[in-house]
């Protein structure tokens, strides 16, 4: 059986890809992309349709103190990623621009910044330990721990 990994709420799980449906998120050579068509059989090979996940919101910088996410700010640069927001009000860390990373649980965002302020020893203890990677922006991966 042929298995790759699909996000599943905020974990990557191996699914067979016969289970896989438009608008999965999958993570392929090391990319995450979105499955945006029928899988393909051809030649004894599978070919999954698949687009780039590339976000349609737009940016969103956020300067100084006082907004309520000091503690999610200070996390994500502690690891290198980014804030990915859902429509559900829940939101979690993520490296998905240049990895499939996941370094938070995905959490509605006031329960994100609590968790994030409980955890910052584990965040800054995991810059201190890969401060040189993550200033060469490399992708670091964070062992699951939440």
């Amino acid at each position: 059986m042929l298995t790759i990994q699909r996000l599943e709420y905020d974990k990557w799980v191996a699914v067979s890809v016969d289970e896989l449906a438009v608008g999965d998120v999958i993570t392929q050579h090391g990319k995450v992309v979105i499955v945006d068509g029928k899988l393909v059989r051809q030649d004894g090979k599978v070919i999954i349709p698949a687009r780039p996940r590339i976000s349609e919101d737009p940016i969103r910088i956020i300067l100084g103190t006082g907004h309520g996410r000091e503690g999610i700010v200070a996390a994500m640069d502690y690891v290198g990623g980014d804030l990915l927001e859902y429509e559900d009000g829940t939101a979690m860390i993520v490296n998905f621009e240049f990895g499939a990373e996941i370094y938070s649980p995905r959490l509605p965002v006031a329960e994100l910044e609590a968790f994030c302020c409980l955890n910052m020893d584990r965040y800054e203890a995991f810059f201190e330990a890969h401060e040189e990677s993550l200033d060469r922006a490399e992708v670091v991966p964070m062992e699951r721990w939440w």
